[in-house]
Parts: structure tokens; C-alpha cells; sequence
């Protein structure tokens, strides 16, 4: 209520320069602290859904597009699978894409070489 409040009682150009109702050290303290600590077990489990995404997807290409029907129906069929891979791609590269990232911010593990072998190689996959 207190948000909305303060929003509600200022202009659209005066919240971008208005300080928050509330410091980001109160709101870190009304955090649990175990929402803090860093666990490769935790994280783990969701680069390795992406990659295995990346290769389902992968898999779907090479496999399943060059036994779509050729001629002129199955050419237009094979033209059109192509932006839904991309699409789908792209999703899921994206969040391959922001692991790599928390790695850089060392918020993947609690161990900096860990994290930065994991995202120099995420992101070397990525390039």
C-alpha cells in the first residue's frame, strides 16, 4: 500500500528522479538470508535444462526439418518451421545467455573460478 501511494501522489517524470519509500538496505534485510547463498546445486539444474533444450532443439533441425516433404507444400512447410526454430532458439540461448551473465556477476557459485569457467565457456558457445 505504502508503494502504491507513493506512486499514486507523484507525476510520471518526477518517479524516474524520486528516491524509492524505501532504502535497498531495508528491503535486503526484509529478505531471508538463505535467498542469498549461492548453490551450484541450486544453479546447476538450469544451465543444464537450457543446454539440453538447446540440443533437443538441435536434434529437431538436423532430424525431423530434412524429413519434412519436399515440393512445393513441403518447401513452404520447411520455410515456415524455420522462424518457429528461431524463435524457439532464441528463447532458449537467451537464458543460456543470462547464466553466462550471472556467472560474470559471480552469482552462479560461490566459487569465482567456477564461475568463470563457466561463463567463459558459456559465452564462447554463445559467440
Amino acid at each position: 500500500m505504502l508503494i502504491y501511494s507513493f506512486l499514486s501522489t507523484r507525476s510520471s517524470s518526477s518517479l524516474l528522479s524520486a528516491r524509492p519509500p524505501l532504502p535497498s538496505a531495508d528491503i535486503r534485510r526484509a529478505i531471508t538470508p538463505h535467498c542469498f547463498r549461492l548453490f551450484v546445486l541450486r544453479s546447476s539444474p538450469y544451465l543444464l535444462r537450457d543446454l539440453s533444450a538447446v540440443t533437443a532443439l538441435l536434434y529437431v533441425v538436423l532430424v525431423a526439418f530434412p524429413s519434412l516433404p519436399a515440393g512445393p507444400t513441403g518447401g513452404a512447410l520447411r520455410l515456415a518451421t524455420w522462424p518457429l526454430n528461431w524463435a524457439a532458439q532464441g528463447c532458449v540461448l537467451n537464458s543460456a545467455c543470462v547464466v553466462a551473465l550471472e556467472c560474470g556477476h559471480h552469482t552462479f557459485s560461490e566459487h569465482a573460478a567456477l564461475d568463470d569457467a563457466v561463463g567463459f565457456a558459456l559465452h564462447m558457445a554463445l559467440l
